[in-house]
């Protein structure tokens, strides 16, 4: 590795109170020391253990099986001198047992010499004979000590019995029925001394064994009397070193103890291991004990030994383990801490050097690496990271000190209001444009009170609970709109809004407020909602506005039992007026009718333009003649007005219908229906006046047709029983279809389609047609959007109603309905009729300016019937003008037909128009059609009208 010289770097190390700096190596080396010694420690301890348990398992089998071999001997000497008895028996079983020892000296001269024999040979102690009535009739040897209670248990059960007991000395006494002719006559009790036995166990053994009995000492002392245990030992072999063994043991140990385990007594070097039982087959109530003594001097040496090298190898294991970790540490520690020492090099972005440090401490040679080299080519590469983010950084501060300042010049340039506040409401910031809308210096803005510039209204106190909400943050957000009170006293329409920024609990900026001037806005709202109410024409309230007042009054009239009138009329020839001196002077007269209404009635009546030449006015708290006197003052003042034409002077004629409420109707549709009615009537009479409603004079099955139509388009509206037709337009040029006409169909109660007109006309007389057009619009919008999703592109033509370009929202409506279905405005033509769009013509220029411009395309129906088509032709924005069905049913024998037809087309196609041929039904026509040069046809030779599902089978 190359050697570098390198500045020591030393980290200063601030440490708190009473902490001591441990190296990682030692930290590890004491934790798996600890470790390893409780490993080694337990492993030593648990063979250890087992190794001691092995050797008390092993010693207690020995036991075991001393005991059934002492057992066996025992039972063994007990099966030998039974055989011995039985055979005596079957010896003497001719003779009279009663007659051969009447005498004892008999007994004894007969049996002296057997006697001699069992004695001598079995081991016999002593011996006697007794008859079946327990009546002993001969004895041999000591028989103080024989048990009689044996003999009558032998001669009760006519079966040998036995018992070892030690009282002085151990015996086994044995007791043996006889038989005399094959009849039981007695029984014989043997005894021959356990010292047999033990002799036969220690020979069998080779472990030395004694035998002692608990007791009082004897009269005369003796050697054999232990008096801690206070016992005799009756009998031992290797007495010469037995009975001091056992008389240490006796004197270091209770015989409970003794009884419990086995104990160790260590003696002139060597170990004996004393073993005490209860004598095998004694039925004494004080039983002999039989003593074991075992030298156990090697098996404890070699447990000993074993128990050692198990500890050394313990402890060796110990310390090779500890040296191998700490060669194992060593360097990859030493490797750490060099890396520790150059860290502090990258907090000071020398990583230049800090680079060529670490790179010294690789070790390049070394085949195998470990986490020292992984940490330190990390440290390379994380140095080379920061070196990057630390570049990084540099530029992306430059990069926000940018962007601050283009913020700022942002805030300060922007035509927005923003300041923010502290937890105090006190404003803390404001920009260029809020000094400039309110006329204020910063200083008198700064810590000024936001809720003070806002004007008092009974809203203020719920403004400031908001504001106050939002600072303790129980929201997020708060927009409103108030007034704003600039310097000078001038007030600014504004609208609010309010964020509560995160994490700035603590700072002075804890609200940002954001306010934009809404003043024209405003204007246009109120502008917008006026336009909803009044016809912008005149100035007077419009259908709708008309309707909602006539139902207040209506209502009220009902709860009150008022009365009151309505007046509904038209001006005649209007439509003349138009045509022969444009839409300019017609709307000029309509304006001078709308003044000329409000100068000749009371301010309490209501006055509304219904659409087109058709006005209404609504009194209250009238009379029937109160209600005839004002038709009359109505029809006289307008008969006054005059308006200069192209070179001619127009009058105005009215035709008026009064209906008196409650008497004439018991619903505001009825009453409506009536007023027309009675206009109508007016009409009919000679135009020029007024007629108050007469329900026989028309007759009940008129009244009655138009009550039908009024509540069939209820329905229809009702339980949407709009179904569209689509008929076929084709272009003439290819033969192929353009597009489709989607056309209204109603049926009627028996499933036949209705007169789509009639109900269209009623639906304009009650002020429905708006709400039926739109039905219509969303339900072709609909079937639209199905076509589409097939990837079938035709275009479709909706059928407009003229009254419906009064709605304002008119507009906004349509344009939703083609965003909600994602539909292609191109492929929408709206169509109206020339007689609806002159009724009102800025007002339709208008929007139908505002529909072109969103990509909708435009159709004019029945062109050609009036006189000033070609003037409006050149007035309406549409793309297609359609020839009125009436110039081509018989265009193909109406050479006159034919002339105006082609007219039509030249100046349609001069005006870059494309003409369409309606009620086309034969072949011949379509082809003069072709000639004549028109764009496209629509008829019944084409095809017919058909629902959506026949026209487009299988469309889900």
């Amino acid at each position: 590795m190359a050697n570098y010289c390198y500045p020591v770097v030393l980290p200063v190390l601030v440490m708190a109170k009473r902490q001591f700096f441990l190296s990682i190596k030692w930290k590890a080396f004491a934790l798996t020391s600890l470790f390893l010694a409780l490993l080694c420690a337990g492993l030593a301890f648990g063979i250890t253990h087992l190794l001691k348990k092995d050797f008390q398992d092993r010693r207690m089998q020995t036991y075991q099986r001393n005991q059934t071999e002492l057992l066996s001997l025992t039972n063994h000497t007990i099966d030998r001198v039974q055989q011995i008895s039985s055979i005596i028996a079957v010896a003497n079983q001719e003779v009279n047992v009663y007659e051969a020892f009447r005498s004892t000296d008999m007994a004894a001269r007969s049996y002296s010499d057997l006697w001699f024999q069992l004695e001598l040979i079995v081991g016999i102690s002593s011996a006697a004979l007794y008859t079946a009535n327990n009546t002993q009739l001969a004895s041999w040897g000591d028989t103080s000590q024989l048990p009689f209670d044996l003999v009558m248990q032998a001669n009760n059960k006519e079966a040998p019995v036995s018992r070892v007991s030690c009282q002085k000395t151990c015996e086994i006494y044995i007791a043996t029925p006889f038989l005399t002719k094959g009849v039981h006559s007695g029984s014989s009790l043997y005894s021959t001394p356990l010292t047999h036995v033990i002799l036969d166990f220690k020979a069998m053994t080779n472990t030395n064994i004694g035998i002692i009995n608990t007791g009082p000492a004897p009269k005369v002392s003796t050697h054999n009397y232990l008096p801690n245990w206070q016992a005799n030992m009756i009998a031992i072999t290797a007495p010469e070193t037995s009975r001091d063994i056992i008389n240490t043991a006796s004197q270091q140990y209770t015989l409970q103890q003794l009884s419990a385990a086995p104990i160790h007594i260590a003696r002139d070097g060597q170990i004996t291991e004393l073993y005490i039982f209860p004598l095998p087959g004694e039925k004494e109530q004080n039983p002999g004990k039989i003593i074991l003594l075992s030298d156990v001097t090697h098996d404890l040496k070699l447990l000993k030994n074993n128990i050692t090298y198990v500890i050394l190898s313990a402890i060796v294991g110990l310390l090779f383990s500890e040296l191998l970790l700490l060669l194992i540490l060593y360097q990859p520690v030493k490797n750490f801490q060099r890396i520790a020492l150059y860290l502090p090099l990258l907090a000071k972005n020398d990583f230049d050097l800090a680079e060529k440090a670490f790179s010294g401490l690789k070790n390049k040679n070394a085949r195998f690496i470990d986490e020292s080299d992984v940490v330190n080519d990390t440290a390379i590469e994380l140095s080379s990271q920061l070196r990057d983010l630390h570049n990084e950084v540099q530029k992306r501060t430059h990069e926000i000190e940018k962007e601050r300042d283009f913020i700022t010049r942002l805030l300060n340039t922007a035509h927005a209001l923003m300041i923010t506040q502290n937890k105090r409401g006190q404003i803390a910031l404001v920009n260029h444009h809020a000094l400039k809308i309110t006329g204020y210096p910063q200083d008198q803005l700064l810590h000024h009170n936001f809720s003070k510039l806002l004007d008092y209204n009974e809203h203020l106190p719920d403004i400031r609970v908001q504001l106050q909400e939002l600072i303790e943050g129980k929201k997020t957000e708060y927009n409103h709109e108030s007034d704003l009170l600039c310097r000078g006293g001038k007030v600014v329409h504004m609208s609010w809004f309010h964020t509560r920024l995160a994490g700035r609990e603590n700072d002075d900026h804890l609200l940002l407020t954001i306010a934009i001037d809404i003043s024209e806005r405003k204007k246009a709202e109120e502008h917008l909602g006026w336009l909803a109410s009044h016809d912008p024409l005149t100035g007077l309230f419009n259908r709708r506005r008309f309707s909602e007042e006539l139902d207040r009054v209506f209502s009220s009239s009902i709860r009150y039992r008022h009365t009151g009138s309505v007046l509904f009329f038209d001006l005649d020839e209007f439509k003349d007026t138009n045509d022969t001196s444009g839409h300019q002077v017609g709307d000029m007269l309509l304006r001078r009718v709308a003044d000329t209404l409000k100068g000749c009635t009371r301010d309490t009546d209501i006055i509304a333009r219904l659409g087109g030449d058709e006005f209404a006015l609504l009194t209250q708290e009238s009379s029937e003649k109160e209600a005839t006197e004002t038709a009359e003052r109505v029809r006289e003042a307008l008969s006054k007005i005059t308006i200069q034409g192209k070179n001619r002077i127009h009058r105005v004629s009215t035709s008026i219908g009064v209906v008196l409420f409650p008497q004439h109707g018991d619903s505001i549709e009825e009453l409506l229906t009536n007023a027309d009615i009675a206009m109508y009537q007016a009409k009919e009479a000679g135009k020029n006046g007024w007629r108050l409603y007469n329900a026989e004079e028309y007759g009940r099955d008129y009244i009655n047709k138009r009550v039908y139509w009024r509540d069939k388009v209820q329905q229809v509206l009702a339980e949407d029983l709009i179904t569209m037709f689509y008929q076929p337009i084709i272009n003439l040029s290819t033969g192929e279809i353009s597009h489709y006409e989607a056309l209204l169909r109603v049926p009627d109660e028996n499933g036949d389609p209705l007169p789509p007109t009639d109900l269209i006309l009623s639906a304009e007389k009650s002020g429905l047609i708006p709400e039926l057009d739109q039905r219509i619009v969303s339900k072709v919008l609909h079937d639209k959007a199905r076509l589409s999703r097939e990837n079938i592109h035709s275009s479709v033509t909706i059928n407009l109603s003229g009254i419906s370009f009064h709605n304002p929202d008119i507009v906004t409506k349509i344009q939703h309905e083609i965003e909600k279905n994602k539909l292609d405005p191109n492929q929408i033509i709206f169509e109206i009729t020339e007689t609806a769009a002159v009724s009102d013509i800025g007002i339709t220029i208008k929007i139908m300016d505002e529909l072109k411009k969103f990509g909708c395309l435009f159709a004019l129906d029945d062109f050609g019937v009036g006189f000033s088509s070609l003037y409006y032709l050149k007035q309406f924005p549409v793309d297609f003008v359609k020839i009125d069905g009436s110039f081509i049913r018989d265009l193909h024998c109406q050479p006159d037909d034919q002339v105006l037809v082609k007219a039509l087309v030249d100046v349609a196609r001069a005006f870059r128009k494309k003409t369409i041929a309606e009620f086309v039904e034969t072949e011949e026509t379509i082809q003069l059609l072709k000639d004549l040069g028109v764009h496209y046809a629509q008829g019944y030779c084409v095809g017919k009208p058909q629902p959506f599902d026949t026209v487009w089978p299988n469309i889900p």
